[in-house]
């Protein structure tokens, strides 16, 4: 396969529930080095989501709008599965700091075992949004904390509107 088609389609995939403003920077930060980004929403059996499937999707949607190489998209299933039937071989994954390097190392060695032909990317987060994470802004929104450079203006709306509809207390 020619080089050139292995590095013009790349995949960020993550549960987003909700989008930081941490994966904004990532996704814009990518979308700046190849020429088509897929964003992939997922599911995980390992996690407990805020917002279902089909919510995260239109809410991850709705943030990377303004992103022109940018495709979102949603998925249940293995990644690699994914990957091999949209015929992506480079998949991307942040890092935020040293303690999510273990699970990423160990899920890049597992998704090459099963999908040989692809590649896994690491991109660090900057400074300012390595500790933004999905967790920690369930926790500052449940208790009312402020959101601001967390979260875009429209998910914290939604984060709120879930709270106050008393889905999550």
């Amino acid at each position: 396969m020619k080089q050139e088609f292995l590095l013009s389609r790349v995949l960020y995939p993550g549960s987003f529930d909700p989008v930081t403003c941490g994966h904004l920077d990532m996704v814009s930060r990518i979308s700046k080095m190849f020429p088509a980004l897929t964003v992939l929403v997922t599911s995980s059996i390992h996690k407990d989501y805020w917002f279902p499937l089909s919510e995260r999707y239109n809410m991850t949607k709705e943030s990377l709008k303004d992103f022109k190489n940018v495709k979102v998209d949603k998925y249940e299933g293995l990644t690699t599965d994914y990957l091999k039937k949209n015929k992506i071989f480079l998949l991307i994954r942040g890092i935020r700091s040293v303690t999510d390097f273990p699970y990423e190392r160990d899920l890049a060695y597992n998704n090459k075992n099963i999908f040989q032909e692809m590649e896994t990317l690491f991109l660090f987060s900057r400074i300012n949004t390595e500790l933004v994470s999905s967790k920690w802004i369930k926790e500052i929104a449940f208790h009312k904390g402020n959101l601001k450079g967390l979260v875009p203006d429209c998910i914290e709306q939604k984060i709120r509107q879930k709270i106050l509809q008393g889905e999550k207390t």
